[in-house]
């Protein structure tokens, strides 16, 4: 079939001229690069080549160069893909692009250097279409071998060609994701519920971004982090609204009693999430009144917000693992407990430093109105936890 569709080909002269009659290694890459650019399309161009081999009108010494331009010359394709898209997906497509270029500037110094070429012709005598696939498989096996590790390097790379954006990019809502998914419409309930779990673990993994960061600005006594803070909780309002706003139009549709029980729990999940981000913004406003006004915590008090960080992060994590509802519920009661007796503990000691002068007045009042954020961080996990383990999934 392919034989039929090149026959075109195979009787223009200008082509087999172009890739078969090239002296320089480097003309036949940019040939068979500039050739997969136009069609946009790798796997052709080889089939192109391979017919072209098995016809007898190009040999593997020349038709390998061109093959590895056709590697580089299929990078137009992620190239073009990437235009509008985020800053990565241009970085993944540049990566694409370094990747195959500098496999072929490997491959092209194997071929001149060693009789590459020689012995792929000794392992496949008699099919010359052969000769052309394996030696594409191969570049592509030992390219893959070579840059393995180097991974990482790539990375940097691609991100020093790719600059950040003076501005972050916009995240899409929920609603414009789920037009996108569904063509414009709501879509199945299934599709609906996977797009608001989604969306919640994004929320979530902000909430919890901004209890650390909260929580580092009190203990490391500055307001380095304040600008980030923010701008979390700005998207987890933002977050809160356009899924809420989300699930109030789809909770309308014909789900199931199971459905409908599922979002309802996700919506209240979302409060939850949100009021969690709200205690913690309230961290960053009580080091703000510190540095302002020239108060700091006794050692001993940042002792303890730092076991207020420890705990706090921990129960948040076995949210994220993969455990059971009812054992995550467990062990977050667990930890609920532990917060409840951990701010007790700290408020007795508190009153001590108080009654021995080792704390300021002021000092005193906002530790206090900390204990009462970590606690109610720890109660509004636990409404998580308790929401996730209702669910009938």
């Amino acid at each position: 079939m392919m034989s039929g569709a090149m026959y075109g080909l195979r009787d223009s002269q200008l082509f087999i001229d172009t890739i078969t009659t090239f002296k320089n290694p480097i003309i036949g890459v940019l040939v068979g690069a500039v050739f997969t650019a136009v069609i946009q399309s790798s796997s052709a161009s080889v089939g192109i080549l391979e017919t072209l081999a098995a016809a007898g009108l190009i040999g593997l010494d020349s038709g390998i160069y061109v093959m590895f331009g056709f590697t580089i010359g299929t990078c137009i394709t992620a190239a073009i893909a990437s235009f509008g898209t985020s800053t990565n997906a241009k970085r993944v497509a540049a990566i694409h692009l370094l990747y195959n270029v500098i496999g072929t500037i490997i491959f092209v110094g194997i071929c001149e250097l060693f009789p590459f070429v020689e012995l792929i012709e000794r392992m496949f005598p008699n099919s010359p279409s052969a000769q052309v696939a394996n030696a594409h498989v191969i570049f592509k096996v030992v390219t893959t071998i070579i840059l393995y590790p180097f991974a990482k390097q790539l990375v940097k790379l691609s991100q020093k060609i790719i600059k950040d954006k003076p501005e972050e990019e916009r995240r899409p809502s929920i609603s414009e994701r789920a037009k996108t998914i569904t063509g414009y419409k709501m879509g199945t309930a299934a599709v609906a519920i996977a797009l608001i779990k989604e969306e919640i673990d994004y929320m979530y993994s902000v909430a919890k971004k901004n209890v650390e960061l909260s929580f580092n600005a009190v203990i490391k006594h500055t307001d380095e982090y304040d600008e980030e803070i923010r701008k979390n909780e700005d998207e987890l309002d933002l977050l809160n609204r356009d899924i809420s706003q989300y699930i109030s139009s789809v909770i309308g549709n014909s789900f199931t009693k199971r459905d409908s029980e599922i979002v309802s729990g996700y919506f209240r999940i979302v409060g939850n999430i949100e009021r969690i981000g709200d205690h913690a913004t309230n961290f960053a406003d009580y080091t703000k009144f510190f540095i302002s006004n020239s108060v700091r915590l006794s050692e001993k008090a940042v002792e303890e917000v730092s076991n207020m960080k420890k705990v706090s992060l921990k129960t948040m994590e076995i949210m994220d693992t993969d455990l059971p509802p009812m054992q995550k519920l467990v062990e977050v009661a667990q930890y609920e407990q532990r917060i409840d007796d951990l701010t007790e503990k700290y408020r007795t000691e508190q009153m001590e430093r108080m009654k021995n002068t080792i704390c300021t007045p002021e000092a005193s009042v906002i530790y206090a109105e900390m204990l009462t954020d970590f606690e109610r961080i720890g109660d509004h996990l636990l409404n998580i936890a308790q929401e996730i383990s209702k669910m009938p999934l």
